[in-house]
């Protein structure tokens, strides 16, 4: 499944009422960089798990196919396009709800996350989720690829390139800066689980690449509330579904702790 296939009009569903505490919906939470792309891919190759996808995504939502846009005039600027968040929630609600188990998802960072609680469909959707996040034990490792990711444009494996990227280039300010941005992502999700009251269903990037078995029961008992099998290696989509990190990361990762050794007297403190 290639990522641009989350747009398309193949995969809306057909439509339903909207009645939102009849559909079971639930929100995959982390940071860039975690395999959240790589499960909301296996999610939706199973056809009855809802079809999360970045939907609160600027760049990505399809909110102009779904006819949710509106021209605002700001004052002294050219009209500009706005999208109506309640209306656009209510249709990815009717046609994103998979059967027979009425499953909705949708991804978010903290970044998209306030755009969707801002309207009151999105605060009420919340509020009845479940939610499930996703993150990498090691920090640093999504640090760096979080870096080389910046550079090529290329988030994914299933995002298919069409030119040789430039040479990617070394630099540990950026590094480092990924590193606490992930650590402070990590502190906002936390927060908000605490605020409220909820138990997160967390599932690490490691354990999803080498045991999706574990990891797939795992997440269907916390879905649907009942012990259920469901093996995502077993699909011939999924088992194309590698992970990144290759010697570019490795060799990043390593120049990196030493450039920290190097350097520990100016940096101590923030690396944890």
């Amino acid at each position: 499944m290639s990522r641009v296939l989350f747009n398309a009009v193949e995969l809306d569903q057909p439509r339903i009422p909207v009645v939102l505490k009849d559909i079971n919906t639930y929100l995959i939470v982390g940071s860039p960089r975690t395999g959240s792309t790589l499960l909301c891919s296996m999610l939706a190759l199973t056809a009855k798990y809802g079809i999360p996808y970045e939907y609160f995504n600027p760049g990505a939502h399809i909110a102009k196919r779904l006819s949710c846009l509106t021209e605002v005039l700001p004052r002294n600027r050219s009209p500009r396009k706005r999208v109506q968040t309640d209306k656009y929630l209510n249709e990815l609600l009717a046609l994103r709800t998979t059967q027979p188990n009425m499953a909705w998802g949708v991804k978010t960072f903290v970044k998209h996350f306030a755009w969707m609680y801002s309207c009151s469909t999105g605060r009420e959707l919340v509020h009845q989720s479940k939610f499930i996040h996703i993150e990498r034990r090691d920090k640093l490792d999504l640090a760096v690829s979080m870096h080389i990711a910046m550079q090529t444009g290329k988030w994914s494996t299933l995002t298919k390139r069409t030119a040789e990227p430039d040479p990617v280039e070394y630099n540990f300010n950026a590094i480092q800066h990924f590193y606490n941005l992930a650590h402070s992502q990590e502190g906002y999700w936390s927060a908000l689980e605490s605020k409220l009251g909820l138990d997160f269903h967390r599932i690490f990037y490691e354990d999803l690449v080498f045991d999706p078995l574990t990891v797939g029961n795992g997440l269907m008992k916390f879905l649907t509330g009942v012990e259920s099998q469901i093996d995502f290696s077993t699909d011939p989509e999924v088992v194309k579904l590698e992970p990144q990190a290759h010697e570019l990361n490795a060799r990043f990762k390593l120049q990196f702790l030493n450039d920290l050794d190097f350097s520990k007297d100016k940096t101590i403190g923030w690396f944890r």
